[in-house]
């Protein structure tokens, strides 16, 4: 620990996460390991969340990354979401339309939480006396909360955004009515205007009212934590049952369907270029999908599954896919661990997005650019040869490289930098592109448009 770590060990800051463990899902790491490694940086966590009792998805290995003693307040919501759920599947019974419903929970359906979030941060500001709050999003509910306390005590704030709200090509969250596009609008600004700094994952994402330039925008990736992996077996030609197996780990749904890799999987079979004999896609993960349209297609589902169990499933691929909707660009949180897995990547997405770019850097694997259908079966056919021929080696270099640039414990020390100078009025040390573990090549190519 270093002398500025030591005259620091006692700063405490009040995390606003709606996500935490027990709950499972990709929004729950990025505040799960800052807890595990703030510590060791200089802070104590205290945390206003959310409960577990309704939540579908549940994690209990998540939940070694919480020190034991982590002060913990659960905050439970009003079951206004419950209520829109019933009353949207009355009104399609009696054939009456729902959009209004569906806008009703503003600015998102997780508001019912603001009440209790609200108290239970006052509360913990009453006791512990923390020096700084945190918030992360998505829900956009938690920044409302940590907004509102802010205003009330006057600690300096960071407003963290996992997700991308108003700008988000997935998920714009915006509605067609004229009132509540305002007013998400202003509430977006006002985050911005009152954050002493605004956090993102990607450097893609945007807020409104907030410059690129502007010097309280840090990027913070996500990352991966050497203590999850287990012991990756040595990259295998085949895997335990001799087909090829092309495992998706993550969730697919809305826009976010891997339709254009299904598609050129369907154009090898009708090719007689593969088979279920010799071919798997594996989703590994939550699919809302239309399965009936992918009815002849050698696809298997686990549904979801723990993260331990992820990273199981990773070892057992041929080769990972890593698939993103051709109008988006920010990176998903799952291409740092396929890097570390020892397994080659196929990574279908837009070429100027960072997971594409590192996956060509590093030599770890295959890019095909998502907007282009044919360029995708033809990569994939690449794929199918090189595998064939016993060429989808991934050196150890690819693992040590990604953990030097974006391993869970230095980006908490980011974080920590952040909210160190939120407190005392300055600015972090903002690492250079390529100290934050984002190559140079790569960063003049994702400035926010």
């Amino acid at each position: 620990m270093t002398p500025d770590t030591v005259s620091h060990a006692r700063r405490r800051v009040l995390m606003f996460a709606y996500y935490f463990p027990p709950l499972g899902g990709g929004g729950v790491q990025r505040t799960a390991k800052y807890v595990k490694y703030l510590p060791s940086d200089g802070f104590e966590p205290i945390l206003v969340t959310g409960t577990p009792r309704g939540f579908l998805l549940r994690d209990a290995s998540l939940s070694r990354d919480v020190p034991p003693g982590t002060r913990i307040r659960r905050a439970r919501a009003l079951p206004l979401q419950t209520a829109q759920w019933k009353l949207d599947g009355l009104l399609r019974r009696v054939g009456l339309p729902t959009k209004l419903v569906g806008e009703a929970l503003w600015p998102d359906n997780h508001i019912g939480w603001l009440p209790a979030a609200i108290h239970g941060g006052l509360r913990a500001v009453h006791d512990y006396q923390p020096e700084v709050l945190y918030s992360t999003s998505s829900p956009t509910t938690s920044h409302l909360a940590a907004l509102i306390v802010h205003k009330l005590t006057g600690l300096p704030w960071v407003a963290d955004f996992r997700d991308s709200w108003l700008f988000n090509p997935l998920d714009p969250r915006t509605s067609s009515y004229a009132p509540l596009v305002r007013a998400s609008e202003a509430l977006e600004r006002t985050i911005v205007a009152e954050a002493s700094y605004v956090t993102f994952a990607d450097e893609t994402m945007r807020a409104c009212g907030l410059d690129p330039d502007d010097p309280r925008r840090v990027v913070i990736t996500n990352g991966v934590d050497a203590d999850d992996l287990p012991a990756f077996p040595a990259c295998r030609a085949h895997p335990p049952d001799g087909r090829f197996r092309l495992s998706y780990v993550g969730s697919l749904y809305g826009s976010h369907d891997g339709a254009e890799t299904f598609a050129a999987i369907r154009q090898l079979m009708e090719a007689g270029e593969l088979s279920g004999r010799n071919f798997e896609l594996r989703v590994v993960g939550h699919a809302a999908l239309e399965r009936r349209k992918l009815r002849s297609l050698p696809i298997s589902f686990t549904g979801y599954v723990s993260h331990d169990r992820a990273l199981a499933e990773m070892a057992e691929a041929s080769v990972l896919l890593y698939s993103r909707p051709p109008e988006d660009r920010v990176i998903s949180g799952k291409i740092f661990e396929y890097l570390v897995s020892g397994r080659p990547v196929l990574s279908v997405a837009h070429p100027d997005s960072l997971a594409s770019r590192l996956v060509g850097e590093l030599g770890a694997g295959w890019c095909a650019d998502v907007r282009d259908a044919g360029a995708v079966a033809a990569t994939l056919r690449q794929v199918l040869a090189d595998w064939r021929r016993g060429a989808v080696e991934v050196g150890p270099g690819v693992r040590d490289e990604v953990l030097r640039r974006f391993s869970r414990q230095k980006l908490a020390g980011e974080l920590a930098d952040v909210l160190r100078a939120a407190i005392d009025g300055g600015r972090p040390h903002a690492p250079s592109p390529r100290a934050a573990g984002i190559p140079a090549s790569v960063a003049s190519t994702l400035a926010p448009a």
